[in-house]
């Protein structure tokens, strides 16, 4: 219920008309959906929302954003961060020793 309650406020937000959408690139703000939070404090796993999907979920490129990047970090959670910029390039790796490569972000999570 979460995760369609979070698609809705996002596909709502993002139908917007052409100069709801020129407005949000003016401020430089974009959607990202968190899909993973590390342990220790080492960041936020989270997809930058470059498409909706027909049932609403945002999918887009997987980007590591800093821990303290939203207040109340969540997963499924869509989060519209404030001037993100890119930060080079961080490598996971996972417990079976897989390596992935990822952009790092900088950014605050927006609150209204």
């Amino acid at each position: 219920m979460k995760r369609l309650l979070a698609a809705a406020a996002l596909a709502a937000a993002l139908s917007c008309s052409a100069a709801g959408t020129q407005d949000i690139q003016k401020h430089g703000e974009e959607y990202f959906r968190i899909f993973s939070i590390l342990p220790d404090g080492q960041g936020i796993l989270a997809r930058r929302c470059t498409k909706l999907t027909q049932s609403g979920l945002c999918v887009g490129a997987p980007v590591l954003l800093p821990a303290d990047a939203v207040k109340a970090p969540a997963e499924e959670k869509v989060v519209r961060l404030a001037d993100p910029k890119e930060d080079g390039w961080h490598t996971l790796q996972h417990d079976n020793g897989q390596k992935k490569t990822v952009m790092k972000m900088t950014g605050r999570e927006v609150t209204e």
